[in-house]
């Protein structure tokens, strides 16, 4: 018999190569459905963050330099030149302090404590002050005044008049933009110098500046790549790397925490409020994009989300509080044992160590698993429809079961989801791009209200910049009036598209750690990939129809129902009647 030949066709690499499932999270984080659940959580965080900075007016003022929060920085490399950051940040205060108080001086006429100067009013008067001397020097060194000048003064002399008056046409709108431009520069120093309030800068600005430049980091040092490079964590950033960046942007948050503790629990309270039901309603989406095709609407992701509120909440706070818990147990245990005298105390703490080893365990069990795991609780209660314990309880056996596989799907979702970012973010570039080449071209006229140096719409929006500014930034010392005005409109459009690619990282973080919960899940427990809860609804019961009365008047009488011969065999034997003759 000739032996037969087998033919390959193809290979199915999602079930060679399991991991390739993750390249399917482009496709599912760029639904419109988890965009638009992305971007309104990200509104809403924004706009609490920016709403909180104008209400707040407790904690410390915040250090920045040349409009960045520099405090931030020095607090993540702890310290500059050797010192701490409790010296560095008295010297700066003081610093900041002495020069307060000469601009308040110079500008408002205070000379005593009139006015505190960690007031959040001081920036406001001294910012109003600055443009109401700036609206005088615009006014007396204007244009038309300095026309009249020349005029007045060179009458008999045509020839020279009119020469300085094409020079002046030239000169004097760069002079106007020059002195805008230099105290536009002031009020933004004072802002600096301030640190707070309506006219400052408050915490949530100061974090969102710098957790997005760490972002920017990242993404340059994963393209490097250069992963563990800069790990002794110098004030050099040089040689950092992905895992350096993402520490630094960690040590941002602690700075929130330790600098502003107050707000940052109102600030982390809401935050995560939004992210357990938008998040939530995310991950649901994409569980059921995945397992079943499915694609749920916006209504229907946040009725799940809704409806889950406390377990997507409780989820990632429930090990927190047993770390805390723990930590406490061991605090009162050694401050009691501890402290006895005679020596009794530090007998009985020896002895007992054993406790708090047994305990300090627990503790890096939980802390591990949280922070390995953290990512695998909302995929857990959107795929299973369980509640916080059940997501607990499954990421960290999932963590702890496959932690190479965990770590290696993590991997290669933020690699691919940063080539997906960079994707969206050249295509999100073109769109402003050539919106703007357009329109600019089409009314590309110099104005007065932009000194006739610049065109009318780019002095309302300048060109966007696919590395560095992807809105383009706003030249509001080169706007006057009704351009002030259209900047505002121009910024608002131009944010959504950005707000829009900032809602695809964050729809892809959670459809890719669905897509990895899924691959997790088959690998530990054997679980089909299509394998989803599904709430059913409950049957409606169809009322019975009433019978049409006959023509007679009288209603049909139901006809009785014949008992099937199936039903006729399982009923007992009748018992046979006696005859009359027996």
């Amino acid at each position: 018999m000739a032996e037969e030949k087998l033919e390959l066709r193809g290979i199915n690499w999602q079930e060679t190569f399991s991991f390739t499932h993750v390249f399917r999270s482009f496709r599912l984080a760029i639904h419109p459905s988890k965009l638009v659940l992305a971007f309104v959580g990200l509104a809403l965080c924004v706009i609490a963050g920016f709403a909180l900075d104008r209400l707040w007016y407790g904690g410390q003022a915040i250090i920045w330099q040349n409009g960045k929060p520099v405090e931030i920085e020095v607090f993540a490399d702890k310290g500059v030149a050797g010192q701490d950051f409790g010296t560095w940040y008295e010297q700066q205060a003081k610093s900041r302090e002495d020069r307060l108080k000469t601009l308040r001086k110079r500008e408002l006429g205070l000379d005593a404590d009139e006015v505190s100067i960690y007031s959040a009013s001081l920036a406001g008067k001294l910012i109003a002050a600055k443009n109401e001397k700036l609206q005088d020097w615009l006014k007396d060194n204007s244009l038309d005044n300095r026309k009249r000048k020349i005029k007045d003064s060179y009458e008999n002399q045509p020839e020279r008049r009119d020469k300085l008056l094409r020079r002046a046409k030239e000169e004097v709108p760069k002079e106007l933009l020059a002195k805008r431009r230099e105290v536009h520069g002031q009020m933004e120093s004072i802002r600096d110098l301030v640190g707070k309030g309506p006219a400052g800068r408050g915490p949530f600005r100061a974090l969102l500046r710098y957790e997005l430049g760490v972002f920017d980091k990242v993404v340059t040092s994963a393209l490097g790549p250069n992963l563990l490079g800069g790990l002794e964590m110098t004030a050099s950033e040089a040689d950092a790397g992905v895992v350096v960046h993402i520490w630094r942007g960690l040590k941002g948050l602690q700075w929130l925490f330790k600098q502003h503790r107050v707000y940052f629990v109102i600030f982390g309270a809401f935050w995560l409020a939004v992210w357990a039901i938008f998040g939530g309603a995310i991950s649901r989406t994409a569980a059921l994009h995945v397992s079943r095709g499915e694609k749920i609407s916006i209504k229907e992701a946040l009725k799940f989300g809704i409806k889950k509120f406390p377990s997507f909440l409780f989820a990632p706070l429930i090990p927190v509080a047993i770390v805390a818990v723990l930590v406490v147990l061991v605090l009162v245990g050694s401050f009691a044992l501890g402290n006895w005298g005679l020596g009794i105390g530090e007998v009985l703490v020896s002895v007992l160590i054993f406790l708090s080893l047994i305990v300090g365990f627990i503790m890096a069990l939980v802390a591990v698993g949280t922070v390995g795991g953290v990512n695998l609780m909302y995929p857990t209660i959107a795929v299973e429809g369980s509640d916080s314990f059940d997501a607990i309880s499954r990421s960290f056996s999932y963590v702890y079961a496959r932690p190479w596989r965990m770590a290696f799907y993590s991997l290669v979702a933020m690699i691919y989801g940063i080539l997906c970012y960079l994707f969206v973010r050249f295509f999100a570039f073109l769109v402003l791009k050539l919106t703007h080449m357009s329109v600019a071209a089409g009314i590309g006229r110099p104005g007065a209200g932009s000194y006739g140096l610049i065109d009318k719409f780019t002095s309302m929006w300048p060109a966007p910049q696919l590395f560095g500014s992807l809105h383009g930034g706003f030249d509001w010392a080169a706007c006057q009036g009704a351009q002030t005005f259209g900047a505002f409109v121009i910024g608002l459009w131009v944010y959504v598209i950005v707000g829009f690619v900032a809602a695809f990282l964050v729809s892809f973080f959670f459809s890719a750690n669905t897509m990895i919960y899924y691959l997790l899940r088959n690998k530990v427990d054997s679980t089909d990939m299509d394998d989803v809860y599904v709430e059913e609804e409950p049957e409606e019961q169809t009322p019975p129809v009433a019978q049409e009365p006959a023509e007679g008047g009288e209603a049909e009488k139901p006809k009785a129902k014949k008992p099937k011969p199936e039903e006729k065999a399982d009923e007992p034997p009748e018992e046979e009647k006696p005859s009359e003759g027996e």
